[in-house]
C-alpha cells in the first residue's frame, strides 16, 4: 500500500545540513528518539528492530556505512511533552544529540491539556535543546490513533499536533505527520477492531509491525528528500528567536527517586522500579498509607504536575490551597497537571487515595 503523495504530510521549514555534515564530513551522528510508547516501540514484535525507530536506525547505518551512528531512545510510554520537558536534563542533554525526533502529540491529545499549555511546554523544550546544542536538528513527528484521527477532517492535524506545529512553525522546525499520512489511507476507521484498521494497528493507537514500517517509510522519504537538498561545507548554529512565542515557565525541578523521601510525610516510600525508558530506570515512589491519611506538599511555583505510576486505573483526590477535593483518574505513567499558572505563588496541595496500587513517581514544579 503505497501513498504517492507523502509530500503533503511533510512540513519542510529548514534544511538538515547539520545532520548531513555529521554523516558525510564529521562521520559521526548522535540520534535521540524522544516521546511516548510509539517511539519506544509498542506494538512492534521487536522494539529495537521492527519499530519505526529501529528501522530508521538500520536505514541510517546502511545508507552511511562510513559514519558512526549512536542512537538513543529515551521514550516512556503514556507520557506527554510536559514530562518530556522536565526530563530533558537527565534523559537527553547528557547524550548531546545532533538530531532529535520528538513524538508527543498523541499523548498530549489523550492528556487533553489546553493548546496554550502544549505550546508553552514544547517551546521551553526547544529552547533548552538549543541551549544544549545550538547546532541540533529537531524534527517533530505527529502520530495518530483512531480517536485523534477521527476528531478532524482528512489531512488536518488534531488539536494537540496543531499546537505543537504552531511552535515548530515559529522556530522553523521540520515536522512530519506520519500518523495522518497512514490513517488517511484507512477508509474504515469506525472501530479499532475493523479489519482495515487492524492491518496497521494492534489497538486504537499502537502500530503493528506493518504500521511501524509505514511510519518508517514516511520518515525515510522525508529524509531522502532533505538529504538530497543539502550542501554541507560546515556546521551552522540555529537562529533562535529572541522573544518567546508563549512564555518562559521559569526554573524547573523534577523531584523523583530517593528525593521523594523528603516529601513522604505519612505516606509510604517504595524503592522499587516504577517506570523505565530504554535508557533510564525510574525507581522510588510514594504510596498511600492503609489508614488513608492525606499527603500535603507546600511550595512556591506556577506549574505543578504529578508523574504517576501504578497498575490500571487509579483514583486520586486532590485539594489545592484548601479548596474542595476533586477526583482525578490515572491509568499509569501519565503526568497529571494539577495547575499551570502564569505567576509563581505559594501553594499547598493535598492528596488522598484509597487505591493500594496507586503511586506518585515524581513531582514536576516550575518556580
Amino acid at each position: 500500500m503505497v501513498n504517492p503523495d507523502r509530500k503533503r504530510y511533510f512540513h519542510s521549514r529548514e534544511n538538515l545540513s547539520n545532520t548531513s555534515y555529521c554523516l558525510n564530513i564529521g562521520k559521526h551522528l548522535s540520534v535521540m528518539y524522544y516521546g511516548g510508547s510509539v517511539t519506544y516501540g509498542a506494538g512492534a514484535s521487536d522494539c529495537e528492530k521492527t519499530s519505526w525507530r529501529g528501522l530508521f536506525t538500520s536505514w541510517l547505518n546502511d545508507s552511511y556505512p562510513k559514519a558512526r551512528i549512536d542512537s538513543y531512545c529515551s521514550a516512556i510510554s503514556g507520557t506527554g511533552s510536559l514530562l518530556g520537558l522536565f526530563r530533558l536534563e537527565e534523559d537527553v542533554l547528557p547524550y548531546r544529540p545532533d538530531l532529535i525526533f520528538i513524538e508527543y502529540s498523541v499523548n498530549d491529545y489523550f492528556l487533553r491539556e489546553k493548546p496554550e499549555q502544549i505550546m508553552t511546554q514544547n517551546e521551553n523544550m526547544i529552547r533548552k535543546l538549543y541551549e544544549m546544542n545550538p547546532f541540533i536538528d529537531i524534527v517533530y513527528l505527529y502520530t495518530d490513533g483512531i480517536s485523534s484521527s477521527n476528531s478532524v477532517p482528512e489531512g488536518e492535524l488534531n488539536y494537540s499536533a496543531s499546537a505543537q506545529d504552531a511552535v515548530a512553525e515559529y522556530y522553523g522546525l521540520n515536522s512530519i505527520a506520519i500518523g495522518r499520512e497512514l490513517t488517511d489511507r484507512i477508509s474504515d476507521k469506525s472501530s479499532a477492531s475493523s479489519a482495515e484498521w487492524r492491518m496497521f494497528f494492534i489497538d486504537g493507537v499502537h502500530p503493528s509491525d506493518v504500521g511501524h514500517v509505514e511510519y518508517f517509510c514516511t520518515i525515510r522519504d522525508f529524509f531522502e528528500r532533505k538529504m538530497s537538498e543539502c550542501v554541507c561545507p560546515d556546521m551552522k548554529a540555529k537562529a533562535v528567536p529572541k522573544h518567546f512565542l508563549c512564555r518562559d515557565i521559569g526554573i524547573r525541578e523534577f523531584i523523583h527517586g530517593a528525593r521523594l523521601r523528603e516529601y513522604a510525610g505519612n505516606w509510604i516510600y517504595y524503592d522499587g522500579c516504577v517506570s523505565r525508558s530504554c535508557l533510564a530506570e525510574y525507581s522510588g515512589a510514594l504510596m498511600p498509607p492503609p489508614d488513608g491519611r492525606p499527603l500535603e506538599i507546600t511550595f512556591r511555583g506556577s506549574v505543578f504536575s504529578l508523574f504517576f505510576a501504578g497498575k490500571g486505573s487509579s483514583q486520586l483526590m486532590i485539594s489545592v490551597d484548601g479548596g474542595t477535593y476533586e477526583k482525578r483518574e490515572n491509568d499509569g505513567n501519565r503526568p497529571l497537571t494539577v495547575f499551570f499558572d502564569k505567576q509563581a505563588k505559594e501553594h499547598a496541595v493535598r492528596f488522598e487515595s484509597g487505591n493500594a496500587d496507586f503511586m506518585i513517581a515524581g513531582f514536576l514544579i516550575a518556580r
